[in-house]
């Protein structure tokens, strides 16, 4: 009877003790790359894992568009995010940690194409539409340009990254919103960023976030996960695991 019961103590605090994490991802070169044995590996996968590590968690990917997932994540079906700029509205929707990352989105383009853009207002002159990622943040001013139904025929939005790159090589776009850093470690590891270039114009510098949902995750692993991250920037990891991908 004693050791049923040990039996039972240890098991309902192994219950109690799990924990795992659902986390988006994308498949996007030097973020999030699924190898052929279902397996990742990129610069996400190792900031997400060196966080949950550290609170004893693990993690289930799960693969969706950005905008579909936010709306999960609201709900509570998913439960983190990586690489989300916090706004007003976000934050009154999720949990953020971090900064996890520096972000300078700029435009790209095909080295041979050019484009002139001095300015916010260059955007409207530019022949082509620029493509962006439906449900992401560009900063205010693309904001309040996306607000106006006279520029909505500037822009296309699409749900994935790969169609980005897709339109620009068929010519049907000026160019998409990238993060710089994404572009630099693409155009040297992937081909189809043969030809990609970007414009120095900083389209929007901040920092982004690990995001979490209120509804899914508690406050008790919120705060643990707040210690972890603190530590983390103690010994240097996070900013150890950027240098590799640099």
């Amino acid at each position: 009877m004693r050791i049923l019961l040990l039996v039972t103590i240890l098991l309902i605090s192994s219950y109690a003790n799990s924990c795992t994490i659902t986390v988006r991802l994308e498949q996007f070169t030097s973020q999030a790359v699924k190898l052929n044995n279902n397996q990742w590996q990129g610069l996400d996968i190792e900031l997400i894992a060196a966080l949950l590590d550290e609170v004893n968690c693990t993690f289930e990917i799960i693969e969706l568009p950005w905008a579909r997932a936010i709306a999960m994540l609201k709900t509570g079906e998913l439960d983190m995010m990586l690489n989300m700029s916090k706004t007003a509205e976000r934050e009154a929707q999720f949990q953020f940690i971090g900064p996890v990352n520096e972000e300078l989105i700029v435009l790209a383009t095909l080295r041979d194409k050019p484009v002139v853009m001095n300015s916010f207002k260059d955007i409207l002159k530019l022949e082509k539409p620029i493509a962006l990622q439906r449900g992401a943040y560009y900063g205010q001013e693309i904001a309040d340009l996306l607000a106006q139904e006279k520029y909505k025929d500037k822009f296309i939005q699409v749900i994935g990254n790969k169609t980005k790159i897709e339109l620009l090589k068929m010519g049907r776009i000026s160019g998409f919103f990238e993060a710089k850093q994404n572009i630099l470690f693409s155009v040297k590891s992937d081909e189809d960023f043969k030809n990609v270039w970007y414009h120095p114009f900083v389209i929007h510098h901040n920092y982004v976030y690990y995001a979490f949902s209120k509804t899914s995750v508690s406050g008790e692993l919120l705060e643990k996960l707040r210690l972890a991250h603190k530590r983390l920037i103690a010994k240097k990891t996070l900013s150890k695991i950027h240098q590799i991908y640099q």
